[in-house]
C-alpha cells in the first residue's frame, strides 16, 4: 500500500513553522517566569526563616525581649550576691589589716610565748598563738565577735548605718612568702542580713588598701531568701582615713550562684559597694555576668542609684538593655 502523505503549499509550511515557533516561545517564556516567580518567593521565604534564625540565635533561643520567671530569679541572685564579699570583706579586713578607726587595744602581751591579743570595741578581735616557728612562720587561731547583741561598726555623722552580731573564727598564717587568713562566719547579722559559709584567702596590705585573694564560698541571707556564692576571686577593702567613704570591691570574680534549686555562672567585674556611702550592699558600679542552661545571657550592671532604687541595666542576650528594680522583682517573687 502507499504511504499516505499530507501535501502542503510551501506558504503554508512556512506559516506551520512560524506558529509552532511562537507556540513553543510562549510556552518557554511562561516557564522561566513561573521559574523566576517561585525563586523570588523561595528568597522571600528562606530570608525570613534566615533572620528569624539569626534572630533566636542572638537570644537564646527566645525571641522576647522581657525576662522570663526564671531570668528574673537569677537576676535578683546577680544583684544579692555581692553584698556577702561586702559583709565577708567588712569582717577578714579586721584581723587582716587592722581594726576599726574606733576600737582601741584591750589587751595585748607579746613575749617568749607568743601573742596574746584581745582588740577593739565592735568587734572584739582574738588572736592566739598556735605556732612561732622562728617568727617568720607564724599561725594564729583567730577570733572576731560581734556579741550576741548587735553593735555599731560604723557610724555616719553619729548615726548607726552598719550594726552587726555574731562570729567569725578560723586560722592566720603570717610568713616571709604569705599572709593569708581562713574563716568560718558564724550566724552573723549585720543590718537584718546574714552571711555563712567561709573563706581561704592570702591578703596583701598597702597603705591605700587591704586586698583579699582567694577562695569564697558564702551565703547571703536577705529578707527574700538566701544567695549562695562559690568560687574564686579578688576583693579590696579600701579604707578613707579622713572623710567619706570606705569601699569594698570585688575587682574580679568568677564562679557559681545559686538561689533555692538554680544555679548559675557568673562572672564579677569591677563591683563596688560603699555602706558607709549609701547604707546599703547593693553595688553602686560595675558588672555581673550570669549564664545557665535555663536562662539566656545576661548582664547586669550597676550604677550609683541602684543602691538606693534598687535599680539596674540588664542585656538579655542581644537585645537592647532594658532597667529593672530589683524591690519589684523581689516583690513580684514572694
Amino acid at each position: 500500500m502507499a504511504a499516505l502523505r499530507l501535501a502542503m503549499p510551501p506558504s503554508s509550511v512556512t506559516q506551520f513553522r512560524h506558529w509552532v515557533g511562537l507556540l513553543g516561545w510562549f510556552l518557554l517564556q511562561g516557564m522561566l517566569n513561573m521559574t523566576a516567580g517561585f525563586s523570588a518567593r523561595m528568597r522571600g521565604w528562606w530570608g525570613l526563616v534566615s533572620g528569624v534564625g539569626l534572630l533566636c540565635a542572638g537570644c537564646g533561643g527566645n525571641g522576647n525581649p522581657e525576662l522570663t520567671d526564671r531570668e528574673r530569679q537569677a537576676v535578683v541572685a546577680g544583684v544579692r550576691a555581692p553584698g556577702a564579699f561586702g559583709l565577708a570583706a567588712e569582717v577578714a579586713r579586721v584581723p587582716a589589716g587592722g581594726v576599726p578607726g574606733a576600737a582601741q587595744a584591750a589587751r595585748v602581751r607579746w613575749d617568749e610565748s607568743g601573742l596574746d591579743a584581745a582588740l577593739g570595741a565592735c568587734p572584739t578581735v582574738s588572736l592566739d598563738t598556735v605556732s612561732l616557728g622562728d617568727l617568720t612562720n607564724i599561725s594564729l587561731d583567730v577570733t572576731v565577735d560581734f556579741g550576741s547583741d548587735p553593735c555599731v561598726v560604723l557610724s555616719v555623722d553619729e548615726e548607726p548605718v552598719l550594726t552587726c552580731s555574731g562570729s567569725a573564727s578560723g586560722k592566720m598564717a603570717l610568713s616571709l612568702t604569705e599572709q593569708a587568713i581562713e574563716l568560718e562566719f558564724n550566724q552573723l547579722q549585720c543590718n537584718d542580713e546574714g552571711l555563712d559559709g567561709t573563706l581561704a584567702v592570702e591578703f596583701t596590705l598597702s597603705l591605700t588598701e587591704v586586698a583579699l585573694a582567694g577562695d569564697w564560698d558564702l551565703t547571703y541571707q536577705s529578707a527574700t531568701g538566701g544567695v549562695t556564692t562559690t568560687g574564686t576571686g579578688t576583693v579590696n577593702y579600701v579604707p578613707v582615713l579622713d572623710g567619706c567613704c570606705d569601699v569594698t570591691g570585688v575587682a574580679g570574680f568568677g564562679g557559681t550562684v545559686a538561689q533555692d534549686d538554680s544555679e548559675w555562672a557568673v562572672q564579677m567585674t569591677d563591683v563596688l559597694m560603699s555602706v558607709e556611702q549609701y547604707e546599703s550592699l547593693i553595688p553602686y558600679s560595675g558588672v555581673v555576668d550570669l549564664e545557665g542552661a535555663d536562662i539566656r545571657p545576661l548582664i547586669i550592671t550597676f550604677n550609683e542609684n541602684s543602691p538606693t532604687t534598687g535599680e539596674v541595666t540588664v542585656k538579655i542576650g542581644n537585645f537592647p538593655e532594658i532597667t529593672v528594680s530589683l524591690f519589684e522583682l523581689e516583690e513580684g517573687a514572694q
